[in-house]
């Protein structure tokens, strides 16, 4: 599966992040032979395994379709950690969330890789995040993170979203004060409630996107960057909704986990409740409040429905990678790559040019793949 390369011509390309679904991170079974060796490929994908709280490590040569299960790469987080996402930062480490710990673990890229049990170069905590799940860095460098606060189906409450500066020079036990708080509105809609926010993504013009998993919303904040201190009550300024209330089978945006974004601007939601990729080609014309929005194509894996499309992203060629997670007996989490997902709608049922069982009983809590070069 793998190419030989000599080392010398790899190039540490440090500043290439972009959304692949995570919230996330992402473990495959190789296609065939032995899991190849971190040394040896510098192209990796980062997968959040949720059940076994580690990060599981995909690589390649070069090629994404070449991207196979890491075991050597792939590292636990430690005892006691509740893993919810694990990116590539614009520095080259990994940023590991720990929601019930409340902390986000830092590590050095080329030792996590290279070994099993690492340890963390930085623990970053501060007194806005109690439990902090996806997260997304911006241009800057800048980290924003959304916080759960404690939120449960029987008892929720309004999240919020915390910007923090400076996380690229923290090292050790670092506390960080919030460059900004957006705390959400605890509101008696029945739609925009923001109190389960779950994917993240940061798009080319710096707005940031966010899911509500449990309303079935998509949100959208316009320039972020220029937001400093404590916002109560925020909210969006825009945010939709795709859904049936009538036929909930029938929604294109149902548990919302995963966004990601093509090179021209086309919106993709991943579900945890559906086996389909709902596809917005002009998601800056949505109206703000709309409660009813189609969708310009539902995509589908063809020949199979998958459990769930739990993290999504692009690789470099333009494909759309999907991944599943299940914690049901005899099915498997896998990963599928879907080729031209822009064609034309309002159903596409793509066969996959790569498929992978990455675990059987595996869960992650979802959010954007990204791929990293190093």
């Amino acid at each position: 599966m793998s190419r030989e390369m000599d080392s010398r011509s790899i190039k540490h390309i440090w500043a290439w992040c972009m959304a692949f679904v995570v919230a996330g991170s992402i473990a495959l079974t190789s296609c065939g032979g032995a899991a190849p060796q971190p040394e040896a490929q510098h192209l990796f994908v980062l997968v959040a395994n949720s059940s076994t709280n580690r990060v599981e490590v995909l690589s390649a040569a070069a090629d994404p379709a070449d991207l196979a299960r890491n075991t050597t790469a792939s590292f636990a987080i430690g005892a006691g950690g509740s893993i919810g996402a694990a990116i590539f930062g614009p520095d080259g480490r990994i940023y590991v969330s720990d929601w019930s710990g409340g902390k986000i673990l830092v590590y050095d890229a080329s030792t996590a890789l290279g070994s099993g049990n690492p340890s963390p170069a930085a623990v970053i905590t501060s007194p806005a995040l109690l439990e902090p799940l996806t997260m997304a860095f911006a241009a800057n460098g800048d980290l924003w993170v959304v916080d759960r606060r404690g939120t449960i189906p029987s008892s929720p409450v309004a999240n919020r979203m915390v910007k923090l500066a400076g996380v690229s020079s923290a090292v050790g036990d670092t506390v960080l004060d919030a460059a900004a708080i957006l705390d959400f509105r605890s509101s008696t809609s029945t739609i925009f409630r923001y109190n389960y926010l779950d994917g993240l993504l940061l798009d080319k013009q710096g707005n940031l996107w966010v899911t509500d998993l449990f309303d079935w919303t998509v949100s959208r904040i316009d320039d972020p960057a220029d937001l400093t201190g404590t916002h109560a009550d925020f909210v969006p300024d825009q945010q939709f909704a795709s859904v049936n209330f009538g036929d909930g089978d029938l929604s294109a945006v149902r548990n919302p986990a995963s966004l990601a974004m093509d090179a021209v601007g086309r919106l993709y939601v991943g579900n945890r409740g559906q086996v389909s990729v709902a596809r917005f080609d002009d998601p800056y014309a949505i109206t703000t409040g709309d409660t009813v929005v189609t969708p310009s194509a539902a995509i589908h894996v063809a020949g199979e429905a998958i459990p769930n499309t739990s993290m999504i992203g692009f690789d470099s060629s333009g494909s759309l990678w999907v991944a599943s997670a299940s914690v049901l007996a005899n099915v498997p989490s896998v990963i599928v790559r879907l080729p031209n997902p822009d064609a034309a709608g309002p159903v596409l049922s793509i066969t996959p040019t790569a498929r992978f069982a990455w675990a059987q009983n595996a869960d992650t809590h979802g959010g954007s793949l990204t791929f990293h070069e190093r």
